[in-house]
């Protein structure tokens, strides 16, 4: 099996599977398996994948990076967004994708709207302006076959707020904010936006 990364969510690393069994469309994939194929809910495919013989470290890393989206909230690693600062649409990083074609869980946070460490802001669309629709398993190449990874400077993440929502989520270095601290980090993003 493969390795769950730090900040990958259950539903993409259940795309990231997927791809392994060299299956091109997650949908029908995951409606074979009986899960909602449609509309992914990361936390039915991360009950899923906790089925799967793999380490206990590797699930307690896919748990933390997999959002629980409820009527309240959603819920990432300790912290509440609304549902409104979410999105299950496929966000990417282009430096990022070059680095290591995976999804990262706070691209679908949608008060992050540029990358902390390319600082360049994320794609929702392939270079053709299609949209990449969440069936579609692979990170560095488009249905089409357009590369989605393109080679950057990787920067200092800096002091951004983008840089202190990922610093808060566990996956950069933390810094203080004491206007922000307090605060649920959905909270802090509504007062940014």
């Amino acid at each position: 099996r493969i390795e769950p990364y730090p900040d990958e969510p259950a539903h993409g690393y259940f795309a990231r599977l997927v791809a392994e069994e060299q299956s091109d469309n997650a949908r029908s994939y995951a409606r074979e398996i009986g899960l909602e194929g449609r509309n992914p809910v990361p936390m039915e495919l991360f009950g899923a994948i906790s089925q799967l013989p793999l380490p206990a470290e590797w699930l307690a890393r896919l748990r933390h990076a997999t959002p629980d989206i409820t009527k309240e909230g959603v819920f990432l690693a300790g912290q509440r967004f609304s549902r409104r600062q979410w999105s299950l649409r496929r966000r990417y990083c282009p430096g990022c994708i070059a680095e290591a074609p995976y999804h990262r869980t706070w691209w679908n946070l949608l008060p992050i709207v540029e990358c902390p460490f390319h600082h360049v802001r994320l794609e929702d669309h392939a270079p053709d302006g299609r949209e990449i629709m969440f069936y579609w398993p692979y990170f560095d190449e488009s249905p089409k076959g357009l590369k989605l990874g393109v080679r950057m400077s990787r920067g200092s993440p800096g002091r951004t707020f983008e840089a202190y929502v990922l610093g808060r989520l566990g996956i950069s270095e933390p810094f203080q904010s004491p206007t922000y601290d307090e605060m649920d980090l959905g909270e802090a993003a509504h007062m940014c936006g």
